[in-house]
């Protein structure tokens, strides 16, 4: 009943904001009330590189994990969001995918991950991963859960860039507005530049014409 109560929670939290780093924390500490483990984190897929980049971590030196990138399969995210199903690993010693290079940064040997892919509409857009220090520390029930919170987590990221992207079209077409009545007042003012310099340019014209007057009148009197 209370591990229920924490996932309805959970479910809850992470879709009470439309913004991304907001709701990529918000995932993380769903995942330390249920699971209670040394670190979680985030990985999304980068649609221009095609790498898997931590975009949120907690737990021990999130920092050093954050911003980290992967190729496509390699690591047990990288893997998960490549091929799309979960891994539960009782042991990171006795499986070849483990990305070994995060952890000797962090000076930590982790033993046991569980990592499993958030999908939006069928397409798997990154990988949910929780690791600990503990050999053999998660079963079939921790992927049941991890996969519903993957499930919420993947609709609240999707919102979130829809949310982050309509934002900015709002703010490029605020941008388009400004730029077109600065253009627009532009315009105006070399128009009524124009009129100025064509009032001026008559002006000039209707002297040198009554100028030219004078001057036939004082040559026919000469004459």
């Amino acid at each position: 009943n209370r591990e229920l109560d924490l996932i309805s929670q959970s479910f809850l939290a992470i879709n009470s904001s439309l913004e991304l780093d907001r709701v990529l924390s918000k995932i993380l500490a769903a995942i330390k009330n249920l699971f209670g483990v040394v670190g979680s984190s985030i990985w999304l897929k980068d649609q221009h590189t095609g790498e898997v980049v931590c975009r949120q971590a907690a737990g021990l030196q999130r920092n050093v994990v954050k911003g980290w990138r992967l190729a496509p399969g390699e690591g047990i995210a990288g893997w998960v969001s490549a091929y799309g199903d979960s891994v539960i690993l009782p042991d990171t010693r006795q499986d070849m995918r483990h990305f070994g290079k995060v952890a000797d940064t962090m000076q930590v040997e982790l033993r046991s991950i569980i990592s499993v892919p958030m999908r939006v509409k069928g397409t798997v857009i990154g990988a949910l991963q929780v690791v600990d220090k503990q050999v053999d520390r998660f079963d079939q029930s921790h992927g049941t859960v991890l996969e519903a919170l993957a499930d919420a987590s993947a609709t609240a990221i999707e919102n979130a860039h829809l949310f982050e992207q309509a934002k900015r079209e709002n703010a490029e077409r605020r941008r388009a507005e400004k730029k077109l009545k600065k253009n627009e007042r532009e315009l105006q003012d070399k128009s009524t530049a124009l009129k100025e310099v064509n009032t001026a340019l008559n002006v000039l014209l209707k002297n040198r014409e009554e100028d030219q007057v004078h001057m036939e009148d004082i040559i026919v009197a000469n004459v």
